[in-house]
């Protein structure tokens, strides 16, 4: 089979976060991301109040708050299977809806907010993300 793109394959390994490109033959390439549990990404989670609107506050743990990455690649990786391990605990509330927006907020909070403020709060209601406030 020959592959023009690269296909991103998630590994189920519970190693050290890392992204790493695998030659698969005809000049194709693969990078794998080494998967992580909720655990090592987060202290805590829950859905809360604050100020009339109903926000999942985050407690986030290294590699989050530290917000360096060896790549964009890991970066990538990294945000894309932390907020999965969000979606697996709290996706089957009613609360977890307007799941782009979450998203983008989750990601500023990565990209600004770091371990500077801490806990990070997304908000479904949220239509659009300030890259001040993360909301």
């Amino acid at each position: 089979m020959n592959l023009t793109k690269k296909v991103f394959i998630v590994l189920f390994l519970f190693a050290s976060v890392n992204v790493t490109t695998l030659s698969i033959g005809g000049g194709s390439t693969v990078e794998a991301a080494y998967l992580k549990s909720y655990s090592y990404y987060f202290s805590s989670s829950k859905w809360i109040t604050r100020n009339g609107q109903v926000s999942l506050s985050i407690t986030p743990k290294n590699p989050l708050k530290s917000g360096v990455f060896v790549s964009p690649t890991q970066r990538n990786a990294i945000i894309n299977d932390s907020f999965a391990r969000l979606k697996q605990k709290h996706g089957g509330s009613k609360n977890w809806k307007n799941e782009s927006s979450l998203k983008k907020q989750y990601m500023c909070h990565i990209d600004h907010a770091k371990g500077f403020k801490v806990p990070w709060n997304i908000e479904p209601a949220k239509k659009s993300t300030s890259s001040v406030t993360c909301n």
